[in-house]
């Protein structure tokens, strides 16, 4: 008689005649299970060896690693998550994140460390926690004289020459005032105050607050140099025959006071707590490079002169030469206790940052090379210098953003995703190479980009596309529209 089978093709038979292994059975003895968990955890030991590390090695690794490295190592076990959590380690990576924000002055012991933690890797990578784009309310050409301060994007309409301003923590738009003539050549923009310099030579103030005109002045040139901190706004103006002076503007009295006698100062830093102006001016025809530094009170007294040589290596040569026909695209902004001034040069596109620290009241120099730069289009022009240390860059040709880290001199890419209504950059960017160069050129600058630590954003004839990196500061504004992530 034939056996009957199972489904594995195995008779009942066979299957009667083996031993039955019930649950009970595949048990082990728990002295046998301790030695199997203990040469488990002696394995695992042996291939994590970051978890044997002493700690001080550990922190010397870890402050290598950037902020989103951190993360990522927090995440890999709970022991990782254990040994890259320890205070030590966390302390020494919110300061460097802290400088990499130009946050310099937060407290370590008060901080929420994973908001600052994500909040600097998403501005280090150029990769926000959120994206939105803003259409225009009206449709009119790209704004001029763009200026971002303090959450709050400021920008003179090229239609009916009004300067408004976009808060970006409501989405509102606002008007601030009207600008008669041609326009904004410049805006100047404090939390309080906001000096728009026409092409006619006109300087016209006004207060945020109270929306009042505080004053109008008369410029015998458009300015070479020029700032706003607080309720001081500094003026340079190359006359006929220099020398000429710094004109300082203090806004809450309308009150103009000239300090010194110049040819051409190429950085200067306000200290309004000291009441003092420091001022450098360099020979761009010596080498090695000249400089004379002087002290100011802001009502005109010289406190200190000194004079000193910048030490740089020969290559960098090419920066001592007639100022007009070497370098060009000079840059100036000041970062809490820090003011640097970016200077290029036209033979090789090389970028020196004269760096003014009033902690220690030293001037330093840096010098960035094109080579270590993704896009090695040697012009800086449509940059936003978001903090001392990070460059966020359009790449009109291309359509992407380039983050530039000025410290590790490193470069990375991240693609500019359009929204749907952004058409005139599509259109643009849709030409062929030298069709879309003539056709931006014809046109004029159509994106604008500007921004600090917490946003990035660029405005176009379409309205204003914004990342943002805080994760403490991402609004959700009305009429804004989200923007597809990478």
């Amino acid at each position: 008689m034939a056996s009957l089978t199972t489904g594995r093709g195995t008779s009942k038979a066979e299957s009667s005649s083996r031993p039955r292994h019930d649950a009970d059975q595949d048990k082990l003895p728990k002295e046998e299970c301790r030695d199997i968990r203990g040469t488990y955890r002696q394995a695992q030991s042996k291939s994590d060896i970051v978890s044997t590390l002493p700690l001080e090695l550990l922190i010397q690794i870890a402050g290598h690693l950037d902020p989103g490295d951190i993360v990522r190592s927090q995440r890999v076990s709970k022991r990782w998550h254990a040994v890259f959590s320890c205070d030590s380690i966390i302390a020494n990576t919110l300061r460097k994140s802290f400088s990499l924000l130009g946050l310099e002055n937060m407290d370590v012991s008060t901080t929420d460390t994973m908001p600052c933690l994500r909040w600097a890797h998403a501005f280090q990578s150029g990769r926000p926690v959120k994206k939105i784009f803003l259409p225009w309310s009206g449709r009119f050409k790209v704004p001029e004289g763009i200026q971002y301060c303090s959450r709050r994007l400021f920008y003179n309409r090229t239609d009916s020459r009004d300067i408004e301003m976009l808060d970006l923590e409501t989405g509102e738009t606002s008007h601030v005032a009207d600008e008669e003539g041609d326009g904004v050549w410049e805006l100047l923009v404090s939390d309080r105050y906001v000096v728009a310099i026409s092409e006619f030579q006109l300087m016209t103030a006004w207060d945020l607050h109270s929306s009042e005109l505080k004053g109008e002045r008369t410029i015998y040139a458009l300015p070479e140099l020029y700032s706003i901190k607080e309720d001081k706004a500094l003026i340079y103006c190359v006359a006929d025959e220099p020398p000429s002076p710094i004109s300082v503007w203090d806004l809450s009295t309308d009150h103009i006071q000239e300090i010194g006698s110049f040819h051409e100062p190429d950085l200067w830093h306000v200290d309004l707590d000291k009441n003092v102006l420091v001022v450098f001016e360099i020979k761009w025809k010596e080498w090695p490079l000249e400089v004379q530094q002087t002290k100011w009170t802001l009502t005109g007294e010289l406190l200190d002169k000194k004079d000193f040589n910048l030490s740089l290596p020969d290559c960098y040569a090419d920066f001592a030469s007639k100022r007009i026909s070497v370098v060009f695209n000079c840059f100036s902004r000041a970062y809490g206790d820090k003011t640097i001034t970016r200077i290029q040069s036209k033979r090789n596109g090389r970028l020196m940052d004269l760096i003014y620290n009033q902690t220690n009241e030293e001037l330093s120099v840096r010098i960035i090379d094109p080579s270590q730069l993704i896009m090695r289009n040697p012009y800086w022009n449509y940059c936003a210098f978001s903090t001392t240390d990070i460059i966020y860059r359009w790449n009109n040709s291309r359509g992407h953003v380039e983050i530039f880290d000025v410290v590790r001199r490193t470069s990375t890419t991240r693609p500019y995703r359009l929204h749907t209504q952004e058409g005139r950059i599509r259109e643009l960017l849709a030409l062929p190479g030298k069709k879309r160069e003539s056709a931006i050129d014809s046109n004029g600058t159509f994106i604008v980009p500007f921004g600090d630590h917490e946003v990035f954003g660029l405005a176009s004839n379409d309205g204003v596309q914004v990342w943002f990196f805080n994760p403490n500061f991402a609004p959700d504004l009305p009429d804004a529209q989200p923007v597809s992530a990478e």
